[in-house]
């Protein structure tokens, strides 16, 4: 038996969240447990959330997760990067987690990993640090046209491509014997 887990706000909980469960049944096994990581009362913007934890965390459960856990406060209403590393520090000190899987707009693992691995290099920082000089642009923009300034290709800055290359960076960080999944988003954009 393998046992996957997901971060995830379930905000609320909708039939992308339950083909992502069964993806990763399909891609990973029928016998796969599922375990989701997920945000209380509260949402990474600092939204209240759409339903209240219990409600959210029961139909998760209805629709195939097999235990849901509740990623903390300070963490679930933080940025990307906190908001991953907290999930993944969670999902690797349970000492049970095969997988760890996310949707993403790219659908391609390699293509996550090469974009985590640019976002975390000296190379990265340097075009970054340039563009931010000469604009006022936000942060995202920002690292989007830097990491474009050094590799044009097929990758897009949405907010879950960007959540999946800080879950890989996450991994990467702590050392996880974890492996990553993706799952391609279905009429996401």
């Amino acid at each position: 038996m393998k046992i996957a887990a997901i971060i995830a706000e379930y905000n609320p909980f909708h039939s992308g969240h339950k083909y992502q469960i069964d993806a990763i049944r399909r891609d990973l096994g029928d016998d796969t447990a599922v375990i989701a990581i997920m945000s209380g009362n509260y949402t990474q913007r600092g939204d209240v959330a759409f339903a209240d934890k219990r409600t959210r965390a029961e139909a998760a459960a209805r629709c195939g997760v097999n235990l849901v856990l509740e990623l903390p406060f300070p963490y679930s209403c933080s940025s990307a990067d906190i908001f991953a590393r907290s999930g993944v520090h969670i999902a690797d000190s349970l000492g049970v987690v095969d997988y760890l899987s996310f949707g993403s707009e790219c659908g391609d693992i390699n293509d996550v990993k090469e974009a985590a691995k640019l976002l975390s290099s000296d190379e990265y920082s340097a075009a970054f640090a340039s563009i931010k000089a000469d604009t006022t642009l936000g942060y995202a923009k920002i690292s989007e046209l830097a990491y474009k300034s050094l590799r044009a290709d097929k990758f897009t800055f949405t907010p879950n491509n960007i959540l999946a290359v800080e879950y890989i960076k996450a991994l990467w960080g702590i050392k996880s014997d974890i492996t990553p999944h993706t799952v391609k988003r279905l009429g996401a954009g």
